[in-house]
């Protein structure tokens, strides 16, 4: 009876090899006999390769002594004097912890290719400009004494940072809304007029739904989402800003989570459970669920006796 090695079925080949056996097991073809026994043997060789390399090492390292790491000061794991590693390999990546330095702060000023890369980078990094300015009209006429030509005045302005959601995708939507105090020409009436999207916000409601859904539903890092944000759509926010808009959505949001409690404890039925959490500093307290198998409600306690 022909028997082959174990089934390794990590990875694309060793895949390819259960199928094969699986297949020579019910067909006894010649052809996937051979490469089978060509995949086995190309399995010894490596082997015997990785095992010639790990005794060389052993042996030529065995009389070098071990030395725990809690045997460092701390000037001697955390100053600049010298290393020695144990092997050469460790050296050579302890060395390239140095490339980037260099790279960034002698090659760029020494190589007219690199500094036209930082330059691209560094223009990528700077503000992003509005895709469209939303400005107001100057009234038809004044009210007090019904002039139609006005003088105007910038009195302010907001750029707004926002997401528009199409059918065909998302798309970057920067707006700048600009406020006008008009001044009659004939009176000196004056009329301040703000456009009728005048947001108190930086980030618009596309941008906040969008940035949450991948805290909430993805479960993302915020550094995550703000470099995702960053490449596809051009901004330049850090994960701050994805911490200040959960401030902004749970501000959005407030009268919502309490109709959801107040449809909930005035309904017919209520499931209520708690978790136990610990906090940094290594106090404890309770997460609390409600729900009326249709929507939920979480809160927090310190302990439980409060829930």
């Amino acid at each position: 009876m022909l028997s082959f090695g174990p089934r390794d079925d990590q990875g694309p080949s060793g895949a390819r090899s259960v199928l094969w056996r699986t297949e020579w097991e019910n067909t006894h073809d010649h052809k996937l006999k051979q490469q089978l026994i060509i995949y086995n043997s190309d399995d010894c060789r490596a082997l015997s390769l990785v095992t010639k390399a790990v005794s060389k090492l052993c042996s030529e390292q065995s009389g070098k002594a071990i030395v725990f790491d809690s045997n460092f000061s701390d000037t001697e794991t955390h100053g600049r004097s010298r290393r020695d590693f144990l092997l050469d390999d460790f050296q050579a990546i302890n060395n390239a912890a140095y490339w980037d330095h260099q790279r960034d702060m002698v090659y760029v000023n020494s190589s007219r290719r690199l500094k036209t890369i930082s330059k691209r980078q560094a223009i990528s990094s700077q503000k992003v400009e509005p895709n469209r300015v939303i400005d107001p009209v100057a009234p038809n006429t004044c009210l007090r004494c019904g002039e139609k030509s006005f003088s105007k005045e910038k009195v302010g302005e907001r750029t707004v940072y926002d997401l528009k959601f199409t059918k065909r995708g998302i798309s970057r939507d920067v707006v700048k809304y600009v406020a006008r105090e008009f001044h009659c020409k004939s009176c000196g009436e004056s009329t301040k007029v703000y456009p009728s999207s005048w947001s108190n916000r930086k980030y618009g409601q596309g941008f906040v739904a969008y940035s949450i859904y991948h805290v909430i539903h993805l479960c993302l890092l915020q550094r995550t989402i703000a470099r995702s944000i960053n490449e596809l759509f051009g901004f330049s926010i850090s994960e701050t800003t994805v911490h200040h808009i959960k401030s902004i959505a749970a501000d959005f949001y407030t009268n919502t989570c309490e109709k959801i409690k107040e449809r909930i404890v005035t309904g017919k039925l209520v499931h209520a459970d708690e978790t136990p959490i610990k906090l940094k500093g290594g106090n404890e307290g309770y997460v609390w669920v409600l729900t009326n198998m249709e929507e939920a409600f979480f809160f927090f306690t310190g302990n439980r006796s409060r829930g």
